[in-house]
């Protein structure tokens, strides 16, 4: 959300959907008072709930308490009404979600979201559990968009130094093209 917030100049809106534990608001030094949940069950007003950051062109929407209901609150009719409403406020909207497994959260903000974009930790989660979310996600005919691949190691290999008229980073660029 800040890369797309700084490099693309769009207004972005990142909204945490752990409506069990999410910590944006911690992260960002926001109070979660209100945010998602008391939209949502407290009807309060959307500006209120807003947080603008000091990063240019992006706005926080914090999960709110937590409340009892999260799932059956992000699958509502005034989730989706309020998903409706930012639409033409923001040029992105990001959904954060608890992970995939084992909460139904992001299987339901999926269904609901214009793409899903996977966060994968390197080493740690293994190939058949990004395969069963993806077919979670397909059964509630989410769009995938991509993957996003966390805590990667870089590696090159020795031999590519050998050349020495070509930046390192010319011939990574070349080969990931």
């Amino acid at each position: 959300a800040i890369i797309m917030a700084q490099d693309l100049d769009k207004t972005v809106l990142l909204v945490d959907c752990d409506l069990r534990g999410g910590t944006i608001h911690q992260l960002l030094a926001v109070n979660p008072a209100g945010g998602l949940s008391g939209i949502l069950i407290n009807d309060i007003p959307l500006e209120s709930a807003f947080y603008k950051t000091r990063i240019n062109n992006l706005t926080i929407l914090p999960r709110g308490d937590i409340p009892h209901n999260p799932s059956e609150l992000l699958g509502s009719k005034r989730m989706r009404r309020l998903l409706e409403e930012l639409k033409p406020k923001f040029d992105y909207i990001i959904l954060d979600s608890p992970a995939v497994i084992p909460l139904t959260d992001a299987c339901i903000l999926g269904s609901q979201a214009d793409g899903v974009i996977f966060i994968v930790q390197a080493y740690r989660t293994p190939r058949r559990m990004v395969e069963h979310a993806q077919n979670l996600f397909k059964h509630v005919h989410a769009k995938i968009l991509g993957f996003i691949l966390t805590q990667a190691q870089d590696y090159t290999p020795n031999y590519m130094y050998r050349y020495p008229h070509r930046d390192k980073s010319d011939i990574l660029a070349e080969l990931t093209q």
